[in-house]
């Protein structure tokens, strides 16, 4: 398993702070939803 960059990370949290929905921001990066939503919570 890969592990994803810091920048992946800052990525969707600017899209999450912007309104973006979290299956927008997975399918746009090409990450999990659930991955979206852990980064979210971290």
């Amino acid at each position: 398993m890969q592990a994803y960059s810091q920048d992946l990370r800052d990525r969707v949290l600017w899209a999450l702070d912007r309104g973006e929905r979290p299956t927008a921001i997975a399918r746009r990066l090409e990450v999990s939803r659930v991955w979206v939503y852990r980064v979210r919570k971290w």
